[in-house]
């Protein structure tokens, strides 16, 4: 999409000139013959040869104006050129904070993964000493395995995302 608004904005530049050029001059040869067997030219009244010339000039501020008209065009041209521009950027800074958004939820699990890993030991410890309930290991050994379901939707997020960021790039 860059390389093609690039492109319509250079052929549009490039139109600008040819706007305010002069329409192309004509030239016209003709020969009229009265004879079959060679050229009757000078010899006969009706056998003769031209050459014409012709320009057209258009009315005064029409060139001008047909310029401008062109120039706007590019002017229309290079505002899509900037949009475009500004759009991939702005895909490419959304897809690297989704990135970084995913990263940090990978952080934050694995910080919260250890908590529950430390409340196992610590619910095992007071179950073996007869002061917990065996319920309180089942439910961290429960959260840990949903922190790990979580962990492996997460690294297939950030694998997806860095993938549209790539792509973006």
């Amino acid at each position: 999409e860059l390389a093609q608004a690039q492109a319509t904005l250079q052929a549009d530049q490039a139109r600008v000139p040819q706007a305010r050029a002069l329409p192309d001059p004509v030239l016209s040869l003709g020969v009229q013959n009265d004879g079959f067997r060679g050229l009757q030219i000078g010899t006969m009244e009706t056998s003769y040869w031209s050459i014409i010339g012709a320009q057209t000039f258009p009315w005064y501020g029409k060139r001008a104006l047909r310029a401008k008209t062109q120039s706007l065009g590019a002017g229309q041209s290079q505002a899509d050129l900037d949009r475009a521009r500004l759009s991939v950027q702005a895909e490419v800074e959304r897809g690297y904070l989704d990135l970084l958004l995913v990263r940090d939820q990978l952080r934050i699990l694995g910080t919260l993964e250890t908590l529950w890993i430390q409340a196992e030991g610590l619910s095992r410890s007071r179950y073996e000493s007869s002061e917990g309930a065996q319920s309180d290991i089942l439910r961290a050994q429960l959260e840990r395995s949903r922190l790990q379901q979580q962990r492996w939707a997460l690294v297939a997020e950030e694998r997806r995302r860095l993938a549209v960021l790539n792509r973006s790039v």
